[in-house]
């Protein structure tokens, strides 16, 4: 039994469309509907570890 060939790059316009549809405050569900060769979890790992913005996560430590 052989896999189906993925594409497992994401492309610069995958990761825009990625992150319009994330800030517009889509589920996952209906992003995931938007690229029918990924699955939604593949969508949210990439998203998470790749394009979600950092900042918000970062906090400095009093007196630093």
């Amino acid at each position: 039994m052989t896999r189906p060939v993925r594409n497992s790059r994401f492309s610069s316009q995958d990761d825009e469309l990625l992150l319009q549809l994330k800030g517009e405050g889509l589920s996952w569900d209906e992003i995931s509907d938007r690229f029918p060769e990924r699955s939604k979890g593949t969508l949210q790992v990439h998203y998470s570890t790749k394009l979600k913005p950092r900042s918000s996560l970062v906090q400095r430590r009093p007196g630093m």
